[in-house]
């Protein structure tokens, strides 16, 4: 984003770039980046935002991690995000319509990368733990403590049954703590997670890293 203006005849340099960023020790396979709905706002600013997939070649076999960047402002965006997010990731892999490969032999011979339906979404989604966000991501919370459901996302942190806080806001003069930082896992992985904290010495940002411990 460039917000550069020209002020006494001389360019005030304010470019501003950030987004999501998958870094891995291990292969990284192949990965896709999803831009996520837009609400055009007259104010305050809104920016256009994404989220990072990739699949990774993970001594325990193929992982798919999803870096999730959801708007700031509003609680409908959001809803709009997460909805079109669940239908892209839902579709597939990275190639499709490959039968005619034969003759066009784009993939040089090769078969399709492995796209496992299980997935890691991490990153800033701009919610509160039991907001309307972040029920449209866990879908309906099962009856039975513990019961996991194939296909269902689960809050690592809840899980783990900690409480941490990734983000400090003053509201009417007071210091509100606020977890808006997640790592939402497939269910399957819930007894491979080990734990979850904040970093809360690491000053890079407004948000404040928020480290998962898994078993892979």
């Amino acid at each position: 984003m460039d917000a550069s203006c020209v002020s006494a005849g001389r360019v005030v340099n304010r470019r501003r770039q950030f987004g999501p960023m998958i870094v891995s020790r291990w292969p990284i396979l192949w990965t896709r980046l999803h831009l996520l709905p837009l609400w055009p706002m007259i104010d305050p600013i809104n920016t256009q935002t994404c989220a990072l997939e990739a699949c990774i070649d993970a001594p325990s076999g193929p992982l798919r991690v999803i870096s999730v960047h959801l708007a700031h402002v509003g609680v409908g965006e959001r809803l709009a995000q997460i909805s079109h997010l669940k239908q892209v990731l839902g579709a597939g892999g990275p190639w499709s319509g490959v039968d005619d490969e034969p003759l066009r032999n784009w993939t040089e011979g090769l078969p399709q990368p492995p796209c496992p339906a299980e997935m890691l979404w991490l990153g800033d989604f701009n919610l509160e733990p039991g907001s309307a966000e972040h029920r449209a991501i866990l879908g309906e919370v099962p009856y039975h403590p513990g019961a996991r459901y194939q296909g269902a996302m689960v809050d690592a942190v809840a899980a783990l049954g900690v409480r941490v806080h990734s983000h400090e806001k003053v509201i009417a003069g007071k210091v509100r703590l606020r977890q808006l930082d997640h790592a939402f896992v497939d269910a399957s992985y819930v007894p491979q997670l080990r734990r979850a904290w904040v970093d809360a010495g690491c000053v890079a940002s407004d948000h404040l890293p928020l480290w998962l411990e898994i078993d892979l």
